[in-house]
C-alpha cells in the first residue's frame, strides 16, 4: 500500500467518524440511554482526535 492510499484511507475513515459523530449528538438523550451511553459520553466520543478512534 502505497502511502498515498494510506493517506486517501484516513481521509476516508475521518470523513466516516465525522458523520457518525454528527448523528451522534443529534439522537436525543433517550436514544442515548437506549445505546447505553450519557451525553457526555457522546460528546467525549465525537471530539476524539481521528488517531484514538
Amino acid at each position: 500500500m502505497t502511502m498515498l492510499n494510506v493517506l486517501r484511507l484516513w481521509q476516508a475513515r475521518h470523513s466516516e467518524r465525522r458523520s457518525f459523530a454528527r448523528e451522534l449528538m443529534s439522537l436525543p438523550d433517550a436514544s442515548l440511554k437506549d445505546f447505553g451511553i450519557t451525553r457526555h459520553s457522546a460528546y467525549e466520543l465525537s471530539h476524539r482526535p481521528f488517531w484514538r478512534a
